[in-house]
């Protein structure tokens, strides 16, 4: 097919989509957030103990928030994603609702020749839902695009220590959840106000997605400064580029294999923790807080495997638990205890 900018725009929950298929495929792929603080439509689907991403998610797709959208797009990644999966098309009236089915043991030899014959199958399905083969240029171009785009948002995070963190935050969010033109053109003539942060303890901020930008301001506001960050709306989407030089589908498959990884994947025993130590370090971080969403078993499988790791090399650490976005409640005073400890030393 001839490739354009895509019209037509298509939600997805998680940054191990292949994107590049679907801006192949015609499609603006959008981040679907959870947006306002009601959840209560979600409730004859889901359980009180899900977590509120997907049930604030799911609120709005049954709300008509969503209607705009042609499909959406899931990864086999948590139980509670996958299970989103099987009731979205009952919830919600999309033409598409198709699953990537990325392998969770990401470091076996089977990995890549599984993962580019799913991206051929998942390329197959939207061909059969746009009624056109996507062709190898096109794919070509929408490497070159995807990655535009994470180059941009690249340069942004370089000048991350330059503004607010909850400035920064919404900025990334405001580009993943713009058409894919007008993200590429937001952030290509973004100019960025320089603000000095006065925070004098510098902190990795990590967890599945960071909604709630009130969290992060109290962390400034009580002398924090975020250098770096473990998101998936956040570095972990863009930190890594596809090789624009080898076939498509094989670039896009290598990234997603090489790309960080996140607690629902798995290389080695630790290698998730293994790799949020060495970012702390790399940034000269004094410590890390992870942000935990309240009922995210992956994360919570995840916490004793790193506060060991931290704890052994003496680098401070401390897990937050949040649910709905601007009530910090008790966690403010852990923050706040938190960073005063590494502030006296």
């Amino acid at each position: 097919m001839p490739f354009d900018l895509p019209q037509k725009t298509i939600g997805y929950f998680c940054s191990y989509v292949p994107e590049e298929l679907l801006i192949a495929a015609g499609f603006n792929p959008i981040r679907i957030i959870p947006g306002a603080t009601d959840a209560s439509l979600s409730q004859t689907h889901l359980q009180s103990y899900t977590c509120y991403l997907a049930r604030a998610c799911l609120h709005r797709a049954i709300k008509g928030e969503l209607n705009s959208l042609e499909g959406v797009i899931f990864t086999h990644t948590c139980d509670t994603m996958q299970c989103l999966a099987d009731i979205w098309p009952q919830a919600c009236p999309h033409k598409i609702v198709e699953t990537f089915n990325l392998p969770t043991v990401l470091s076996s030899e089977k990995a890549l020749p599984y993962t580019m014959a799913e991206l051929e199958r998942l390329k197959g399905r939207l061909e059969a839902s746009i009624g056109l083969l996507i062709g190898e240029e096109a794919l070509r171009e929408a490497v070159k695009i995807a990655n535009r785009k994470r180059i941009l948002l690249q340069n942004l995070a370089s000048r991350r220590e330059k503004m607010p963190a909850s400035r920064f935050f919404s900025l990334v969010n405001k580009a993943l959840t713009l058409p894919l033109g007008e993200a590429i053109s937001f952030l290509e003539n973004l100019e960025v106000e320089e603000e000095e942060n006065p925070g004098k303890v510098r902190i990795v901020l990590a967890g599945s997605t960071l909604d709630d930008l009130s969290l992060v301001d109290f962390i400034e506001e009580s002398g924090g400064k975020i250098v770096d960050d473990d998101f998936c709306n956040g570095t972990r989407y863009f930190q890594t580029l596809a090789d624009e030089s080898i076939p498509p589908i094989e670039a896009i498959a290598r990234r997603l294999l090489e790309r960080p990884i996140c607690p629902c994947k798995f290389l080695k025993p630790g290698a998730y923790s293994q790799s949020l130590l060495e970012k702390t370090r790399k940034a000269k971080a004094q410590g890390l807080i992870l942000v935990r969403q309240k009922f995210c078993d992956p994360w919570g499988w995840e916490f004793p495997l790193m506060q060991s790791l931290f704890q052994e090399k003496k680098v401070p650490i401390l897990m937050v638990e949040v649910e709905q976005p601007g009530s910090l409640g008790p966690i403010a005073t852990r923050i706040q205890a938190f960073l005063e400890m590494i502030a006296e030393g």
